[in-house]
């Protein structure tokens, strides 16, 4: 959805110094609903700049998935972000990102599968497009396989090692005694 706070003018904006640089790059906006009919006037409007594609309506599984394939990176300006499923998508097709400090994940991502820029900055946020685009393509590959190193991070099995590890060092050096008392 297309609300305020995802910054698609940022994204716009951003995009202008892309494509000054690179001259082929070409961003695509997709969106089920447009909300109101000045919303959707001032998307006619950016749609008519060069490189920028932007439809409405509903996507099917095979679109998606065909969408996120042909991606080079994902751009996530958001000005506010709890969650986001264009965010999981990117994870689920191991596709860069570009996203706004304003996601929890952001510190995270930044440098392993995409960079994290400052909310409201289009200046920042097209440099961070230009540095996934312009990387060699085995560095761009190194970037959409971030994407499971955060997802190790994450990972239950990594959260109880950090629990048995934290367990470990409350017991203090008596933990090996613990364990192999617990497990006789």
């Amino acid at each position: 959805a297309l609300r305020d706070e995802k910054r698609l003018d940022d994204l716009i904006q951003a995009f202008e110094k892309v494509r000054s640089v690179q001259n082929d790059a070409l961003l695509l906006i997709h969106s089920d609903i447009a909300y109101n009919s000045e919303k959707r006037a001032w998307l006619d409007e950016m749609s008519q700049r060069a490189g920028v594609t932007i439809t409405i309506g509903y996507a099917s599984l095979q679109m998606v998935e065909a969408l996120f394939k042909a991606a080079d990176v994902v751009a996530l300006p958001y000005e506010r972000a709890a969650a986001s499923g264009v965010l999981n998508l990117a994870r689920a097709f191991l596709r860069p990102v570009v996203l706004s400090d304003s996601f929890e994940q952001a510190a995270d991502i930044d440098g392993v599968c995409g960079y994290s820029v400052p909310a409201k900055n289009p200046e920042l946020l097209s440099d961070g497009l230009l540095r996934v685009l312009t990387r060699n393509a085995e560095n761009f590959n190194c970037l959409g396989e971030g994407w499971n190193l955060v997802m190790e991070a994450e990972s239950w099995h990594s959260a109880s090692m950090n629990l048995i590890q934290l367990w470990m060092a409350s017991v203090g050096g008596k933990a090996e005694d613990q364990i192999l008392e617990i497990s006789s």
